[in-house]
């Protein structure tokens, strides 16, 4: 059985809904891993701590919020600078999720 290398700090981790990913955070990290053979795929750092991190329902995409940023972020993980952000700093983003229809 092979392992992965230790990660340090890892407060979370989650699994893509068909199960071909794993994502693990440090706060303000997210390194997106192929979830058989453990190895990296993307990793992306943020500019401050994440409150809500998930995948969405095709697992090609993930979002993430900065809630205290008042930044919400999508990624693409088969497109490394594919980015959609959205910045609301004067009411603040208290919550976001994809939507279940895709």
């Amino acid at each position: 059985m092979d392992f992965s290398d230790i990660i340090p700090g890892v407060t979370e981790a989650f699994y893509s809904p068909d199960s071909n990913y794993l994502a693990v955070t440090n706060g303000t990290k997210i390194i997106i891993k192929n979830a058989q053979a453990l190895n990296n795929i993307q990793v992306y750092s943020f500019i401050d701590t994440i409150s809500h991190f998930e995948f969405s329902q095709d697992s090609k995409y993930f979002l993430i919020v900065m809630a205290k940023r008042g930044i919400v972020e999508a990624r693409s993980i088969q497109e490394e600078d594919w980015t959609c952000k959205i910045e609301d700093q004067v009411s603040g983003i208290l919550y976001a999720r994809f939507s279940p229809d895709g």
